[in-house]
């Protein structure tokens, strides 16, 4: 079995948004929330492999401050836990592999700690003042998207190749056919990988 303490100095109460178990189980219920300036404890069973996978909470004032941890305590071998508060990693299953060991020295992260007990026990402790996740918004991502919806198609029109109209030439015709099959060649995967492994 693994136990964690989850020790939340903060003002902020986090309610159990996910989780991902590679061997192992939660005792009984799934977590609820981790209460503002109080403890939480958190109890998973072992499986055969023993215990591993991942877990995070958000605040539940403003959905945008995270705690996001990661254990293992494999049957043999030595336990492993972090933990980050306020942003999350960009790809939390990536960050088991990385794990510090467990061990009854503090560890820190971004606001904050944690150590093993005697009997093998977690203790995390949350600090205030945990930094707020703000996603990027898509104006932040495109700097045309300051342009009124009417230039922005303009622009779509523009880039996309266009057929002739009714009653055009021959010549003009097989121009624009080959201008689309040139586009559809650039745009359409070659293959089941494309796009995948490149």
């Amino acid at each position: 079995a693994m136990i964690i303490d989850v020790v939340n100095e903060s003002e902020l109460e986090f309610t159990f948004d996910g989780d991902w178990l590679k061997a192992g189980e939660w005792k009984g219920d799934r977590p609820g929330t981790l209460a503002a300036r109080g403890i939480t404890r958190l109890e998973l069973s072992s499986s055969l492999e023993g215990t591993s996978g991942l877990a995070w909470w958000v605040d539940t004032a403003e959905c945008s401050t995270y705690v996001s941890m990661t254990f293992s305590k494999p049957l043999i071998g030595k336990p492993t836990f972090q933990c980050f508060v306020g942003v999350p990693p960009s790809n939390l299953k990536t960050e088991i592999g990385t794990a510090p060991r467990l061990e009854v020295d503090a560890k820190s992260g971004c606001s904050c700690e944690w150590a093993s007990t005697s009997d093998g026990a977690v203790v995390l402790k949350v600090k205030k003042g945990a930094p707020q996740f703000m996603p990027a918004a898509a104006a932040d991502a495109d700097g045309n998207s300051q342009q009124n919806p009417q230039a922005q198609a303009a622009r779509a029109d523009q880039q996309a190749p266009m057929l002739p109209n009714e009653g055009s030439d021959s010549a003009d015709m097989q121009t624009a056919m080959r201008e689309m099959g040139n586009f559809w060649a650039q745009t359409r995967p070659k293959d089941a990988t494309d796009g995948v492994v490149r």
